[in-house]
């Protein structure tokens, strides 16, 4: 809810500054920034400082950040407030998943696919909270009939009072949103406090002996890592940009749509993204992580077909696309972290490096788009496309240094079995 509830607000946040469109979409760079910033500094912490306390504390003061979203009455107030809560939730995010890999080592792909698909199921419910409490476009018409003997007619006045931040109600969905984090917070306490100890899985262990036995080389590790970053990257940015600025580019698009059908349509793409992550728990015990990436990146790709030539001509051709992108980005996030893991091993440091590539990305992504929205609406589907193709050939690079690394490690194991037959059998008389 934290990562769509500005998105869906953006065009109130923006009447309450009293600002324009181009600076209010500043609000998702600058939150992207704190978040870069919060994921860095938690993954050097979480070496020193019980996993469960950092979450504890962050949980806590994220509350208070996202109360205050609909508070502030100066522009450059609400950007650091949305650059303080950025950083506060990269500290939830990156420090959430690091603690599921000490947890669950090895086991960890359907937990952080559960983990993950909470974070599309509040996404999800945001703009359904949010929806209620969003100002219309324009004041309702009001209909005045006039009846006599005479005269049956019907005169419609059209109110052009504009609004103020008086007008405002998005503080009850933030102040819900602010709530729910309380009461996850209060459940962390009762679980630290049930249980403090913070053991790591066998496998962790199991991992580090195998690093040791078959080392990845340094080229491609870091190689490895380079490419991991570029491809969340793209796919945060691309993740991110429908989340926070669908909205903006329904009512500003050709096709002209009123907020409340823009809000649904962005619930739409988070239930998309939230449903099908919620089978992937599932189905990544049952297919590779390889096989389910090369699925959802088709599902992108097919998309951008809808969307890019149509999406701003055709209502139902941006449905289509539009739920198509939630269902092709709703798994990569947790699968790319078990595709790297399947050949070396993820650090915590390695982890919130790949956090903070994601959130360049919802950085940079949404910045380009936001600023030319307005004006230049179809912007918003050519980065999607740029995205796609990016995504594409990064993977590629991907799966090669992966199956290079595979076939090396097949052949060390088949030389040490055929020089321990060897040496069997010359022991032999």
């Amino acid at each position: 809810m934290n990562s769509s509830l500005p998105g869906v607000t953006l065009l109130d946040l923006q009447l309450a500054v009293n600002c324009t469109l181009d600076e209010a979409t500043l609000l998702m760079p600058t939150n992207a920034a704190g978040f870069m910033v919060g994921a860095l500094i938690c993954g050097v912490i979480i070496e020193f400082i019980d996993f469960q306390i950092v979450l504890l504390i962050s949980t806590v003061a994220c509350s208070a950040t996202t109360a205050y979203f609909p508070l502030n009455r100066k522009f450059w107030i609400l950007c650091l407030n949305s650059s303080v809560n950025g950083f506060l939730t990269g500290f939830m995010i990156s420090g959430g998943n690091a603690w599921l890999l000490h947890l669950w080592g090895k086991a960890s792909p359907p937990f952080l696919q559960a983990f993950h698909f909470c974070f599309g199921l509040g996404a999800f419910i945001g703009p359904l909270v949010a929806e209620p409490f969003l100002l219309p476009l324009h004041h309702e018409e009001i209909e005045i009939h006039v009846n006599s003997s005479h005269l049956n007619s019907s005169l419609h006045l059209n109110s052009s009072f504009p609004y103020t931040s008086d007008d405002l109600k998005i503080q009850y969905a933030y102040g819900s949103l602010s709530l729910a984090s309380l009461i996850i917070a209060a459940a962390f306490l009762a679980a630290y406090c049930a249980q403090r100890t913070n053991k790591p899985h066998p496998s962790i262990d199991e991992m580090k002996s195998d690093c040791k036995q078959k080392p990845i080389s340094a080229v491609k590790y870091y190689g490895s890592v380079m490419l991991c970053c570029f491809f969340m990257f793209f796919n945060y940015g691309l993740e991110l940009s429908f989340g926070q600025l669908l909205t903006a580019f329904v009512v500003d698009s050709n096709l002209k749509l009123s907020k409340s059908k823009a809000s649904f349509m962005t619930s739409v793409y988070w239930g998309a993204f939230t449903f099908f992550r919620c089978f992937t728990i599932f189905l990544v015990d049952k297919f590779t992580s390889t096989k389910l990436i090369i699925f959802n990146l088709s599902l992108i790709g097919i998309a951008n077909v809808f969307l890019v030539p149509f999406g701003c001509r055709i209502e139902w051709c941006l449905w289509v696309g539009v739920t198509l992108v939630g269902f092709g980005t709703s798994p990569l996030f947790a699968t790319i972290f078990s595709f790297l893991g399947e050949y070396m091993k993820i650090t915590s440091k390695v982890s919130s490096l790949l956090f903070v590539a994601c959130y360049a990305g919802a950085f940079v992504m949404p910045y380009v788009v936001g600023v030319t929205v307005e004006t230049h609406p179809d912007v918003f589907l050519y980065q999607s496309a740029l995205c796609a193709v990016s995504l594409c050939l990064v993977f590629f690079g991907l799966f090669f240094i992966k199956r290079a690394q595979l076939l090396d490690k097949c052949e060390e194991e088949n030389n040490n079995v055929e020089l321990r037959n060897k040496h069997i059998a010359d022991a032999q008389p």
